[in-house]
């Protein structure tokens, strides 16, 4: 979710009108997945704690894009929009070695 609404920030920026109803839509599916799986999760506790961090983390990104010179911050909100979509796919490659070792 935290993405979505990062990337729909983004689209603001940008004035790209594409950007902002794909990114809604998938805000809304990830919420609805989040509510089904929060339902049917025995302990919550976790999955709050991980909530929470993933919305002071996206807090803390909406709000540099607040104070940034306009001029910059295009450039370097997809900068971090980028480098956290590499680490989003590029994440199941650091549990390789482990994977490689145990088979």
């Amino acid at each position: 979710m935290a993405m979505s609404i990062l990337m729909i920030k983004n689209g603001l920026l940008m004035n790209d009108p594409n950007i902002i109803p794909v990114n809604i839509f998938g805000f809304v599916l990830n919420l609805i997945y989040f509510l089904v799986f929060f339902y049917y999760t025995p302990n919550s506790s976790p999955l709050i704690s991980m909530v929470t961090k993933a919305t002071l983390f996206t807090g803390v990104l909406w709000g540099y894009s607040a104070i940034e010179d306009e001029k910059l911050i295009e450039h370097r909100f997809g900068i971090i929009l980028t480098a956290l979509m590499f680490a989003l796919i590029g994440s199941p490659l650091f549990s390789l070695k482990n994977i490689i070792k145990n088979k």
